[in-house]
C-alpha cells in the first residue's frame, strides 16, 4: 500500500501563487527552532517523550495542531516474531490524543479530522471511518499496561516511516504537508506550511527525492505542487524559518497547460460512495481506477440542473451521481484527492430503488438511534460491525399493513430491510434504506 493513502491533505484548499514582499533573511544553523514548535529552542532530543500509562488521570489533552512531527530514539521489542512500538510514545509525539477505553481494552488516536481506532488482541486497524485492515500483528499489551503495535503501522496507517538508529532504537517521521509557492534563484523552495507558515526548504546533496514510489529529481518540482517534506532537526530562526530537507515526496502533479491561449478544464463524473466532513468520494475507494476524493471547500459551487437553489455540503448524499470541475493539482494518494470548484447534482435518482438497480438486504435487531434520520443494526452478537440505515422521505416503514415512521423504531426492534447496494467505508457502513419491516 502507497504510504501516502491516509495523508490527509488540509492544505490543498490553500493552494495558490506567492504574494510580492517576502523577505529571506540569512540562514543561521546555529539558531534553530523545533520545526514542530516553532517557540521552544531545541536542546538535545527534544521528541523523544516518556511514554505515559494507557489510561487514567494522565490522558493527552487535545494536541496543538501540527503539521508533521518525528520522534527519535523509540526502543522496540519483539513479540510473536514481530518488531513492535510503544503506542502511546509514537502517536503523542506525532501529535495524536490518546484515549484507552479499559471495558473495551480499545484505544482510539486522534489528530484534526483523522481518527484509529483499534483493539487489543484484535488484528484489525481502522482509520477514519474506513474498513478495518490487518497488519499481520494485534495490539498487544507489554508488561500489563503498555500498548505495543507493529513497526508497519506506522507507513499503513498512519503514513509516515521510520528509520533504524545505530543503536537500533527507531525514528519515526510524519513528513509535513506544504504547498510550493515559489522556487528560488538558487534552487531553493518557498512553501506554504499550514502550522509555520512560509518555510524555506533547501535541498542539499544528500535530500532525497521521490514522486510516489518513484525517485525524482529537484528539478521536477514545480510551483503549486503538494510535498511531504521531512525538515531537518535544524530550522534557523529566521524569517522566514530555513530548513534543509532530509526527503521530499511529490504528493501531486500539476498538468501543463495545451497552450497558452488554451484554458485546461478537470472534470469528474460518478456517484458519491463516501462523505466524511468535508471530503466527498466518487467511485469506490481502494477498487475503481477512477474513484476520486473531493474537498469541499467554501469557495466550491454546488448546484442542480437549472435549480436556482443553492446547495451546500449537507445536501450532498450516498448515492447521488455528481458532475463538476477540480483543481488542476491532485494528490498522488489512493484514491487521488483535489478540491472541487464545481459540484452539479445531476441525479439522485440512486436513493430510490428501481428495476435496473440492484438492491441489497439486511435484518438484524435496532442497536442505535443516530439523530432523526438514522438507525444501526445488528445481526446477531458475531456481528461486530453492524449496518447504519439512513431514513430518508422515500423509506417506506411497515408492520405488516400498517405504515410506520422512524419514530416506531426503538431500540431491541427486530427488522428486515431493502437498501442501497452502495455502501460507505464507515464503521458500521451507512447506506440509503428503501425498505425497513418491523418483524417483532
Amino acid at each position: 500500500m502507497n504510504k501516502t493513502t491516509k495523508k490527509i491533505l488540509a492544505s490543498l484548499t490553500a493552494l495558490g501563487l506567492l504574494s510580492s514582499g517576502a523577505v529571506f533573511a540569512e540562514y543561521d544553523p546555529d539558531k534553530v527552532i523545533d520545526p514542530n514548535n516553532p517557540i521552544m529552542t531545541l536542546s538535545g532530543d527534544a521528541a523523544n517523550d516518556t511514554a505515559a500509562p494507557e489510561g487514567g488521570e494522565n490522558e493527552a489533552e487535545t494536541p496543538r495542531a501540527m503539521n508533521g512531527a518525528s520522534v527519535n530514539g523509540v526502543e522496540t521489542v519483539e513479540v510473536d516474531g514481530h518488531k513492535m512500538i510503544p503506542l502511546r510514545a509514537v502517536a503523542e509525539g506525532l501529535g495524536y490524543t490518546v484515549t484507552w477505553n479499559e471495558e473495551g481494552q480499545s484505544i482510539e488516536l486522534l489528530r484534526g479530522a483523522q481518527y484509529i481506532t483499534m483493539a487489543i488482541a484484535q488484528d484489525a486497524y481502522a482509520f477514519s471511518r474506513r474498513a478495518p485492515q490487518e497488519l499481520g500483528a494485534a495490539p498487544t499489551l507489554v508488561n500489563g499496561d503498555t500498548t505495543y503495535v507493529p513497526v508497519n503501522f506506522v507507513d499503513e496507517i498512519l503514513g509516515g516511516y521510520t528509520y533504524e538508529n545505530e543503536d537500533g532504537t527507531l525514528k519515526v517521521v510524519l513528513p509535513s504537508i506544504v504547498t510550493v509557492k515559489e522556487i528560488t534563484e538558487g534552487g531553493s523552495l518557498l512553501v506554504d506550511d499550514s502550522y509555520l507558515g512560509d518555510v524555506i526548504v533547501h535541498i542539499g546533496e544528500d535530500t532525497v527525492i521521490t514522486a510516489g514510489d518513484k525517485e525524482a529529481a529537484a528539478e521536477d518540482i514545480k510551483a503549486d505542487m503538494v510535498l511531504a517534506v521531512e525538515y531537518s532537526d535544524a530550522m534557523a530562526a529566521s524569517l522566514p524559518p530555513q530548513t534543509t530537507a532530509v526527503k521530499i515526496n511529490i504528493e501531486n502533479t500539476v498538468e501543463e497547460t495545451a497552450g497558452e491561449d488554451e484554458e485546461t478544464t478537470f472534470t469528474f463524473e460518478g456517484t458519491i460512495s463516501e462523505i466524511t466532513e468535508n471530503l466527498v468520494t466518487i467511485g469506490k475507494a481502494f477498487e475503481d481506477d477512477d474513484a476520486v476524493r473531493l474537498v469541499i471547500s467554501e469557495d466550491t459551487v454546488i448546484t442542480k440542473g437549472n435549480d436556482k437553489r443553492i446547495y451546500k455540503l449537507d445536501d450532498l448524499q450516498v448515492g447521488m451521481k455528481i458532475s463538476g470541475t477540480h483543481d488542476e493539482a491532485m494528490t498522488m494518494s489512493i484514491p487521488p484527492q483535489t478540491v472541487a470548484l464545481i459540484v452539479n447534482i445531476e441525479s439522485d435518482d440512486a436513493e430510490e430503488p428501481s428495476e435496473e438497480q440492484e438492491i441489497a438486504e439486511a435484518k438484524g435487531t435496532v442497536t442505535e438511534i443516530v439523530g432523526d434520520d438514522m438507525v444501526v443494526i445488528h445481526d446477531g452478537e458475531d456481528d461486530e460491525m453492524g449496518v447504519a440505515l439512513i431514513v430518508t422521505e422515500d423509506t417506506v416503514i411497515t408492520k405488516g399493513d400498517e405504515k410506520k415512521t422512524i419514530e416506531d423504531l426503538t431500540v431491541g426492534t427486530k427488522v428486515e430491510a431493502k437498501h442501497s447496494m452502495i455502501m460507505t467505508r464507515s464503521i458500521p457502513p451507512q447506506t440509503v434504506a428503501y425498505e425497513i419491516e418491523i418483524v417483532d
